[in-house]
């Protein structure tokens, strides 16, 4: 607030003097560094902001800062920060709405941008439908330099992946890799190879998902801006290694990758190399090791609030538990993955050699427990929330170590 209505009559200490008057008075409420104002409060704002002819000058202001925030959280996502990024983009999701509309509404390639930076967070933390909706419009209706729209195009790809529309994914995947070497964009360029072996691996095939990230890292030279865009490929690689059977390659690349993610900070990255470890562990019969690396990957995924991932685990811990002999608790796991799996839009559920173990585990649990027991425990965990199984599994919240 104190960004976007500075200036004018109102100088900085001006307006803070304001706003801790207002307070005072409960007009605004504050959390963290965040002002709130009751509805009614903020339409009468807005009225006299159209009496007073000022509207458009503050949604521009307020938009140019939240575009801001989003390069700044995108510079910062693959680092030590990630997690307090989640926060801060989590918190503002209306204001970076109201953003994005402002763009859109002077059919600036600012919303372009703009939700191409927003798109992969908010495929991967639970809203899927907004980034793929605003992407679609932004891309339809606002040119852009190459650049940007190769980073559009790759974002809205990654939507279509996570609804399940391969076709689509790939198509998109070409579109913004073209885009990229229009615009010299080595981490564009990372970013479409990434996708298009995420394609190729969630569809078996995973030679065709080594050929795209083996490529794309040979001809990339390293930059400190092509950082993100590589560390997206290695960490498919891993998958496509663990998909070719490759197991004692694909658990030293992922140890190596995680050793590196944790000296940068990252937990996104980190939570897909336990995955892929979990994984290896389940395809070598060791059960513990296996629980124990999947719910690593979970402790992440919580962290930055990545729903996708957290579905993905739960499934993983389920087939893990039930490896174990813990069939009740496989059995929450996999509810609270399905309560997960509905609120992100029922995309994808893992690869398929993933895929094979969940079955499994689905099998097992219905010779040990029962149908009715099953049933059971599944109501139980929906009644509590994927949250309250995560509180079982876990323990309360707290930083990946």
């Amino acid at each position: 607030m104190q960004q976007v209505c500075a200036g004018g009559p109102l100088g900085a200490e001006a307006l803070a003097a304001a706003l801790a008057g207002l307070e005072r008075k409960s007009v605004l409420s504050r959390r963290g560094n965040r002002y709130r104002l009751l509805d009614t409060l903020r339409e009468y704002g807005s009225t006299w902001l159209d009496e007073l002819g000022e509207t458009a000058t503050l949604s521009h202001r307020h938009a140019h800062y939240f575009l801001e925030q989003a390069r700044r959280a995108d510079a910062g996502w693959w680092g030590p920060d990630q997690t307090w990024w989640y926060r801060r983009l989590d918190d503002a999701h209306a204001d970076l709405g109201a953003a994005l509309d402002h763009w859109l509404s002077t059919s600036s390639g600012a919303a372009v941008e703009m939700c191409g930076l927003l798109g992969f967070f908010w495929s991967c933390c639970g809203y899927l439908q907004v980034a793929g909706e605003y992407l679609e419009v932004a891309l339809a209706r606002c040119a852009a330099p190459a650049r940007i729209r190769a980073r559009a195009l790759w974002a809205l790809g990654v939507t279509r992946v996570l609804i399940g529309d391969s076709a689509g994914a790939l198509t998109l995947a070409e579109l913004a890799a073209r885009q990229a070497e229009r615009g010299e964009d080595i981490d564009g360029m990372l970013r479409s190879a990434y996708l298009s072996s995420l394609i190729h691996l969630l569809a078996g095939r995973p030679r065709a998902a080594q050929s795209a990230v083996d490529a794309a890292l040979a001809r990339s030279p390293r930059t400190p801006k092509s950082e993100a865009g590589r560390l997206l490929c290695r960490t498919a690689r891993v998958f496509v290694l663990t998909g070719q059977g490759h197991l004692d390659r694909a658990r030293a690349d992922a140890e190596e990758l995680r050793a590196e993610c944790i000296g940068r900070g990252d937990r996104w990255a980190r939570s897909y190399t336990d995955y892929q470890l979990a994984v290896i562990a389940l395809l070598q019969d060791q059960a513990a090791a296996a629980s124990t690396h999947a719910r690593s990957m979970l402790r992440g995924k919580r962290s930055i609030g990545d729903r996708y991932g957290l579905a993905l685990g739960l499934d993983l811990l389920a087939a893990a538990l039930a490896a174990e002999g813990a069939i009740e608790q496989a059995a929450a796991a996999r509810a609270a993955a399905e309560v997960l799996w509905s609120s992100v839009g029922q995309p994808e559920r893992g690869t398929p050699d993933a895929r094979h173990m969940q079955a499994r585990y689905e099998r097992a649990a219905h010779a040990v427990l029962g149908q009715e027991r099953h049933e059971e425990l599944m109501a139980r965990s929906v009644a509590i929330g994927s949250e309250g199984v995560l509180q079982d599994l876990l323990g309360p919240v707290s930083e990946v170590n």
